[in-house]
């Protein structure tokens, strides 16, 4: 299982989940990119989640001056179609 990183910023970002290639499995977006990230090592029973932390090998992360300069949320649907949940279309969130 992937250990909890260290130095993680309070900042708004984007965060990635890669596996052993390198490739993402997951992408998020959040305002405070130390709290979200916690949110999945120390609380979450979701087995999804569980799963994908089993296969990940890094997390990494880019500090965005603002949550909005994200811009295109759709891009973690692009990029990450293994975390996309089935059916589901791309939208805020």
């Amino acid at each position: 299982m992937l250990a909890t990183p260290k130095n993680i910023p309070s900042s708004p970002g984007v965060y990635f989940f890669l596996d052993k290639k390198k490739q993402p499995l997951y992408i998020g977006k959040a305002s405070n990119i130390k709290n979200r990230l916690g949110s999945y090592f120390h609380s979450s029973k979701d087995l999804r989640i569980q799963q994908m932390l089993d296969e990940a090998t890094s997390v990494t992360w880019r500090v965005l001056g603002s949550e909005i300069a994200f811009g295109g949320f759709y891009a973690i649907w692009v990029y990450a179609p293994r975390a996309k949940p089935e059916g589901a279309l791309p939208g805020p969130g």
